[in-house]
C-alpha cells in the first residue's frame, strides 16, 4: 500500500460515488415514470405509432361491451353458421366487437379468421367448409387494403350475377350480459420505461419530419370524440397512401369481389356478403379543416350502382353528422362500440332486401 494512501478516504469517496450514481438513476427513473404517468401508457394503435399522448387522445366515454365473446377466433374445426374472413377490424377481439352484436341478435354461431394468417383458398378447401358449409360468409376488408388486395385482378369482368336464392334462418337472440368498458390501465402498466422512450422517439421523429405511423389533422367540429383534444383527429398514415383511386382500381376491386363471391357461393348453400369498412380518414373527411384533394376517397364511386356491396359509409357519415362520439376511437384507427354496432346493423339490413329481388330471405331476422 502506498505510504500516503488513506483507506478510509478511499472508502468514503467510493461510497459517495455509489450514492451519487444511485441518486442519479433514481432521479432519472422518477422523471421517466413521471412523464409516463402524465402521458399515460400506450393503448391505441395511432397514439403508439405516432407518438401522441394517451392523456390527450384516450377516450373518456365508456364503451358498451359484452362480458363474453360471441365469436371464436382463429379456429375453424367444426360447423359455424357464420364464417368471417377479415382484417384487424374483425380480429381485435374487443368486448364491443361487431361479431358480438351479430351473434347476439341472430343466435348464429360465428368463427372469425384473420386474412393475413388464413388465405381464402385455405378456408374454401377446409374439410369443414366442404362438408358442412356455413350459412353466411363475411368478407371484411378496410378501404385502404382493397387496391392492394385486388391489384392483380382484371380491369373488366362479367356483369355481377343476380344474387342466389338463399334461405337464411335466424335463431333466437342470445341472452347476453353487457357492461360498460372504461378507459383504464392496470397499475403495472405505469412501471415500464419502454413506452416513455417510444413516445420520445416518435415525438422527435414527428417534429423533425421523420416517418411515423400516424398523423394529426384539425377538425371543423369538436363534438365527434370524447378525448381531451376532440378538435383534431388522428389517422393512420397508410390511409393516405394509394389515393385517389383510378377508374381501373375501382373496376379491379369490383371484379375481385365478384370473383370471391363466385367461389364462396359455388356450393349453393353459403351466402357471400362483403363488408367494406371506410378508412377513418374517409369517414371524417367532411370535417377536415384543411382538406386535400390528393386524399380524396373514391369509396362512394365503388359503391355507386352496386347494390350487392353493402354501404357502410353513408350511415357512418350520417351518425357523425348527428354528433355521435367515438364512432372511431380517438386514439385508434378502429371503431368504437358505436361503430361496431352500426357495422353489425348494416350487415343485418343487407341480409333483408326484398325477397323478390334476391330470392327467399327469412323475414324473422331480428331488427338490430
Amino acid at each position: 500500500m502506498p505510504p500516503d494512501s488513506n483507506p478510509n478516504a478511499d472508502h468514503a469517496a467510493h461510497r459517495s460515488y455509489v450514492i451519487g450514481l444511485a441518486l442519479l438513476v433514481a432521479v432519472f427513473s422518477a422523471l421517466v415514470l413521471g412523464l409516463g404517468a402524465y402521458w399515460g401508457p400506450l393503448q391505441g394503435d395511432l397514439t403508439r405509432t405516432g407518438g401522441f399522448p394517451e392523456r390527450d387522445y384516450g377516450w373518456t366515454q365508456p364503451q358498451e361491451g359484452y362480458k363474453q365473446p360471441l365469436s371464436v377466433y382463429g379456429s375453424y374445426d367444426r360447423y359455424y353458421d357464420v364464417v368471417v374472413l377479415g382484417d384487424s377490424f374483425s380480429n381485435t377481439q374487443m368486448p364491443y366487437q361487431w361479431q358480438n352484436y351479430l351473434a347476439a341478435h341472430t343466435g348464429w354461431s360465428v368463427a372469425t379468421l384473420h386474412a393475413t394468417k388464413v388465405p381464402l383458398a385455405s378456408v374454401l378447401s377446409n374439410p369443414v367448409f366442404l362438408a358442412t358449409p356455413p350459412k353466411l360468409f363475411v368478407y371484411e376488408r378496410v378501404e385502404r387494403l382493397l387496391t392492394r388486395e385486388f391489384a392483380q385482378q382484371p380491369k373488366t369482368c362479367a356483369e355481377h350475377p343476380a344474387p342466389a336464392g338463399f334461405h337464411l334462418t335466424a335463431g333466437r337472440p342470445l341472452p347476453v350480459e353487457k357492461y360498460l368498458v372504461d378507459y383504464a390501465n392496470p397499475p403495472s402498466a405505469y412501471l415500464s420505461h419502454g413506452y416513455v422512450f417510444a413516445y420520445l422517439q416518435r415525438m422527435l421523429r414527428r417534429h423533425y419530419g421523420g416517418r411515423v405511423g400516424a398523423l394529426e389533422f384539425p377538425l371543423t367540429r369538436a363534438d365527434l370524440f370524447s378525448n381531451r383534444k376532440p378538435q383534431s383527429v388522428l389517422v393512420y398514415v397508410e390511409d393516405l397512401i394509394g389515393r385517389p383511386w383510378t377508374p381501373d382500381n375501382i373496376r379491379q376491386i369490383r371484379c375481385g369481389l365478384a370473383s370471391v363471391e363466385t367461389q364462396v357461393e359455388a356450393n349453393g348453400k353459403t351466402r357471400f356478403i362483403p363488408m367494406l369498412i371506410p378508412d377513418k380518414l374517409t369517414a371524417y373527411s367532411p370535417y377536415m379543416a384543411n382538406p386535400n384533394d390528393s386524399w380524396r376517397s373514391h369509396l362512394e364511386n365503388l359503391l355507386a350502382g352496386t347494390p350487392w356491396l353493402p354501404d357502410l359509409l353513408t350511415p357512418m357519415r350520417a351518425a357523425l353528422e348527428q354528433g355521435v362520439k367515438d364512432l372511431y376511437l380517438p386514439n385508434d384507427t378502429h371503431w368504437g362500440a358505436t361503430g361496431h354496432r352500426l357495422g353489425a346493423e348494416v350487415l343485418l339490413n343487407a341480409l333483408k332486401p326484398a325477397p323478390a329481388a334476391t330470392g327467399q330471405l327469412n323475414q324473422s331476422l331480428p331488427q338490430p
